[in-house]
C-alpha cells in the first residue's frame, strides 16, 4: 500500500519517471520496427498518423524526461497520457476481438503485444493523474488530434494492419475511445490533486 501511495501521490517519484523514459524508449524502438514494413510503402508525411502506438510512447518518454529536467509541458503530458491509453486499449481490444473470431493465440502475441498494451493503458492513467490540468483552449487541439487520426485511419485507410473482417469494429472502437478520452480530460480536470510543481516549472 505504501508503494502505491508513493506512485499516486504528487509529485511522481524520480525513479518512476526514469523508468517511464527507458521503458517507453524501448517500446518505441520495437514499435517503429514493427511498423517498418507498412511505413516503407507509404509517403513519409503519412507516418505520423500510422505508427500510433510507438508515437504515443515516444511522446510519453519525452514528457517524462522534460519533467525530470523541471520543464513540464502540460499539453504534452495530456496528449501522451491520453494517446497511450487510447492506443493501448485499442490494440488490446483488437487482440481480444481477433482471438474471438478464431485467430490463433501465440505466446508472443499474448505476452509481447497484448500485455504490453495493457501496460500502456496503466501508465497513461498514472501520468494523467500527475499531469497538470490543461486549459480548454489548449486541450481542444489535443483532443481533436485523436478524431483527426481516426479520420485518416479509417477514411483514408492508414490504419495499422488488421483483419479485414474487423474493419468496421476497429473503426467504431477507435472513435468510441476518442470520445472516452474527452471524458477522461474533464474527469482529470475535476479531480486533479495539485502538488509537486511550481509555476516556473510549467511551460
Amino acid at each position: 500500500m505504501e508503494f502505491l501511495r508513493r506512485l499516486l501521490d504528487p509529485p511522481p517519484p524520480r525513479p518512476l519517471l526514469w523508468f517511464l523514459v527507458l521503458i517507453n524508449l524501448v517500446g518505441a524502438a520495437f514499435g517503429y520496427n514493427w511498423y517498418a514494413a507498412q511505413l516503407s510503402g507509404l509517403p513519409a508525411y503519412t507516418w505520423i498518423v500510422v505508427a500510433d502506438s510507438p508515437l504515443s510512447v515516444t511522446g510519453l518518454a519525452v514528457a517524462a524526461f522534460l519533467r525530470l529536467r523541471g520543464r513540464i509541458r502540460p499539453w504534452l503530458e495530456l496528449w501522451s497520457a491520453l494517446a497511450v491509453i487510447k492506443y493501448g486499449a485499442w490494440a488490446a481490444l483488437l487482440w481480444l476481438a481477433s482471438w474471438s473470431t478464431g485467430y490463433p493465440i501465440y505466446a508472443f502475441d499474448l505476452f509481447g503485444l497484448f500485455l504490453t498494451h495493457i501496460g500502456m493503458v496503466l501508465e497513461g492513467l498514472l501520468v494523467l493523474r500527475h499531469a497538470p490540468p490543461v486549459p480548454a483552449r489548449q486541450a481542444v487541439p489535443v483532443l481533436a488530434w485523436f478524431f483527426l487520426n481516426d479520420y485518416f485511419d479509417y477514411v483514408h485507410r492508414l490504419h495499422p494492419t488488421i483483419l479485414a473482417r474487423l474493419f468496421a469494429w476497429c473503426a467504431a472502437t477507435a472513435v468510441l475511445l476518442s470520445c472516452v478520452l474527452v471524458a477522461l480530460y474533464f474527469l482529470q480536470r475535476k479531480f486533479h490533486r495539485p502538488g509537486g510543481t511550481t509555476r516556473k516549472d510549467v511551460t
